[in-house]
């Protein structure tokens, strides 16, 4: 009850609050549209940081997700978010194979937009919620219900001549449920070289807070009910015409405990209306 209390007063602070902080905000009746495939895939564990051992029995999970994450700006500072998956799931090692599909946990929320000078600050809260049942394996998450309150603030620059910008976040979401409670956050380079184009380089981070209750989570190596995780993320946006762009790019699970290793592709398409 104590998690429901705190974390109901944080994400309900950006739609009470007159002035907080935040990143950028879509303008109002604009709006971007990203669909994504990534391709995810490991034979390894992280046991504790810096500490690695294979799947036991030649074991190996994949997974293909399909995400649509969007932002549509409903006023000058306030900005609609959302994040949807679904996922195709498979367990395989020396004596059996096991697939699932379905959705994933969902993820809706607001970002408002504070100040923009001396640089950006917003801050976003999200509610995350389940679409799936604990019926099939591997489970395609731990069917919890989460809040996060994240602050973000981002400040654009010249590297070197060339137009680019940071990004920071960093928040805590609360798991009303078994799973621990998590601080997660992110630090991103983008580089414009050329009209439209962005590279774009990211560090992002979960960290549990060991404050988890056990339950199965069945062959899916990414749901441990607690699990930390530092993921590297490379990739380019590449303009089509001037409402849509490709992006194509790659991901490594570099360090973690309790969780997969591994590493990814993504290919995705950014529409902006």
């Amino acid at each position: 009850m104590k998690k429901v209390f705190i974390f109901t007063v944080l994400f309900m602070l950006p739609a009470l609050t007159k002035s907080l902080a935040g990143a950028w905000v879509q303008e109002k009746g604009k709006s971007l549209h990203i669909f994504t495939y990534y391709f995810y895939t490991t034979d390894k564990l992280f046991k504790g940081y810096g500490d690695r051992e294979a799947i036991p029995n030649n074991g190996k999970f994949t997974k293909h997700e399909f995400n649509y994450y969007m932002e549509a700006g409903l006023l000058k500072r306030l900005t609609l978010v959302g994040n949807f998956f679904f996922d195709f799931l498979e367990f395989k090692d020396a004596f059996s194979k096991d697939r699932n599909r379905g959705l994933g946990d969902q993820e809706v929320g607001i970002r408002v937009n504070l100040f923009n000078e001396p640089f950006v600050f917003s801050v976003q809260g999200l509610f995350v919620f389940p679409a799936y049942s604990l019926d099939d394996t591997p489970l395609l998450g731990n069917q919890d219900v989460g809040l996060e309150g994240k602050l973000l603030a981002g400040k654009s620059f010249l590297l070197l001549e060339i137009p680019s910008y940071v990004n920071t976040e960093a928040g805590i979401r609360f798991r009303i449920g078994e799973p621990s409670d998590q601080i997660r956050y992110q630090l991103l380079l983008g580089i414009k070289p050329r009209t439209g184009w962005e590279i774009i380089l990211a560090i992002d981070g979960i960290e549990g807070l060991r404050n988890e209750e056990p339950f199965r989570v069945s062959k899916n190596v990414t749901i441990n009910p607690d699990f930390s995780l530092i993921k590297g993320t490379g990739s380019v946006v590449i303009p089509i015409t001037r409402s849509l762009s490709l992006e194509f790019g790659g991901f490594w699970h570099f360090m973690g405990r309790n969780t997969g290793e591994g590493w990814g592709i993504k290919v995705g398409s950014w529409f902006r209306l």
